[in-house]
């Protein structure tokens, strides 16, 4: 399963998109809502200019932030075993995951953001306030060749919002080589049918 996590408090939501925040900028959003694109691709747009981070918190960026962000999702695969993780990203506004529940997703979604928002608020010195954006964008792979796609979605992302040069540059992903060796022993079988 893709999940998206955004950082913010809940903003209103335009009917046409849901999961994108008022943190896309107004013009795109208007012309999103008129557009006759399939839905999944009018997200797809909307997340590139969640990617750009012009908008919007951005606590994510801070390194102290993403590490804390990281470390609860690999805890939560690897130590607590609520999960297996195939792939993740930290992005200065957004979490992408792929990953395997192996508990109800409102479970681990809630486990996440909350020790997580803990963590990063006491860093950034925000105790009690609002970390997470309430609802998340989560979708099934429900094939093998999908969830390579999302694997490689997930990976990139740093790379096609311009913050890495490639991939593996990126130190709170999965694609990072010290990541990727310590700590996500769970591969994608490609044999395997991904059903959800």
């Amino acid at each position: 399963m893709n999940v998206i996590f955004r950082t913010g408090t809940r903003r209103e939501r335009p009917s046409s998109l849901p999961g994108v925040s008022r943190e896309v900028p107004q013009a795109l959003l208007a012309k999103l809502k008129t557009s006759d694109a399939a839905a999944n691709r009018k997200f797809a747009i909307a997340d590139g200019a969640l990617d750009a981070a012009t908008t919007g918190p951005s606590w994510l960026s801070h390194p102290d932030v993403a590490d804390v962000v990281q470390s609860c999702l690999l805890r939560g695969a690897r130590e607590l075993n609520y999960f297996d993780l195939f792939a993740h990203v930290v992005m200065p506004n957004h979490v992408h995951v792929l990953l395997e529940p192996k508990l109800p997703l409102q479970r681990l979604t809630r486990g996440i953001k909350g020790h997580s928002s803990q963590l990063a608020n006491r860093i950034l010195g925000r105790v009690g306030q609002p970390f997470w954006q309430d609802e998340s964008f989560d979708h099934w792979g429900r094939r093998p060749s999908e969830v390579e796609r999302i694997i490689q979605y997930i990976e990139n992302n740093p790379v096609k919002a311009g913050l890495a040069t490639n991939a593996s540059a990126w130190p709170w992903s999965s694609a990072s080589p010290l990541v990727a060796q310590a700590f996500l022993p769970v591969q994608f079988d490609r044999g395997k049918n991904s059903t959800g």
